[in-house]
């Protein structure tokens, strides 16, 4: 099993993220938040029939009482009504700071419940459980969790933590290929990032392969310690997301959010290339690279007018521009404030209206 140690300056936060294979590893990892308490399960309609049994099963096994919400599943359901529902499972289970809320399932599921767990009785212990790629390489660390709202991405949520993180890598096994793409776009935002070293681990595959995990994960603790709130470095981690947000929001959620960050990497270097920021052919080689994963490579279809009023909704921006994070090569990627005007502009230059 590997362990990634978190810690944080900003509120003093230290969690775990455990790495291992097989379900048995984890129980005894899970007891130790446990001494008196209970496991409230949020899971989803895709992850409780083929896993909550299994699940529910281990926990038990060492003596943990379990209570379990299936929620339905998809992005359109990261809503505010979902949250509701949540708390009401809480509340009508009588959970108390003694028990601890159980994320079990993709992104979706993390984010909603982590924001959950931050508002529940002012804020309870939450472990996160991650059954999908994306889960386990990018959104199930660095404590930011948040649902859609009026069609904006994430437009409401909090930082809370989780207490511990649980990969295993057994779950990937029966992630269907969309699934595999949307973890493989967070994957190629870490190659672009880190330079090769990820790239060389991405071709020997993706299941039970820990050290590419691992390796995704260090690079993101590196900017969440120095920067738990995002204020500074760790807007580096939002690389092809301020264009790839509004691709999936625009696709009204048809992408998947993996998928929408990768063609978010290309435009990015597309309009880094255009402003002199981007080394020439970067773009062509992101587009290259998620050609080989078998991932998306035209945004074109998502520039539409839509898409340029999302730009204006960005977190990372205000009446003076946004904050966006551009590529000089693999290896080297920078923060720069641009005008909204000169990013709709590039957007607007690929719509047919």
């Amino acid at each position: 099993m590997e362990r990634i140690v978190f810690n944080s300056d900003g509120k003093n936060t230290q969690y775990e993220m455990l790495i291992g294979t097989s379900l048995d590893e984890f129980g005894n990892e899970i007891c130790r938040f446990l001494p008196c308490g209970r496991v409230f399960i949020l899971t989803d309609s895709n992850v409780a029939p083929l896993f909550l049994e299994d699940v529910s099963a281990a926990l038990r096994a060492f003596g943990i009482d379990v209570l379990s919400l299936v929620v339905s599943a998809g992005e359109e359901n990261k809503r505010l009504g979902t949250v509701q529902s949540i708390l009401a499972f809480l509340l009508k289970g009588n959970a108390s700071r003694s028990d601890v809320l159980l994320c079990f399932g993709g992104g979706v599921i993390g984010d909603m419940g982590g924001f959950a767990a931050s508002v529940y009785m002012r804020g309870i212990n939450f472990i996160a459980m991650p059954t999908t790629l994306i889960g386990m390489t990018d959104s199930s660390v660095g404590g930011k969790t948040g649902v859609d709202f009026c069609g904006v991405k994430n437009a409401v949520g909090s930082f809370h933590a989780p207490v511990l993180v649980v990969c295993c890598t057994d779950f990937l096994k029966t992630l269907p290929l969309r699934e595999l793409h949307s973890g493989i776009g967070e994957i190629i935002k870490y190659a672009v990032i880190g330079g090769d070293s990820i790239l060389n681990l991405l071709q020997g595959g993706i299941i039970n392969n820990a050290a590419l995990i691992s390796a995704c994960c260090e690079i993101k603790r590196k900017f969440v310690e120095e920067d738990e709130f995002d204020n500074g470095t760790r807007r580096i981690l939002n690389l092809g997301h301020t264009f790839g947000h509004v691709f999936e929001a625009a696709s009204r959620f048809s992408l998947s959010h993996g998928e929408a960050v990768g063609l978010g990497l290309a435009a990015a270097a597309d309009f880094g290339e255009k402003l002199g920021f981007t080394k020439r052919g970067i773009a062509q080689k992101i587009i290259s690279l998620l050609r080989e994963q078998g991932l998306k490579t035209n945004y074109a279809p998502y520039c539409t007018e839509t898409a340029a009023e999302l730009l204006l909704h960005d977190k990372k921006g205000d009446r003076s521009g946004i904050d966006m994070v551009f590529i000089k090569e693999f290896g080297h990627v920078f923060t720069h404030r641009v005008s909204t005007e000169s990013a709709i502009a590039f957007l607007n230059s690929f719509c047919v209206f």
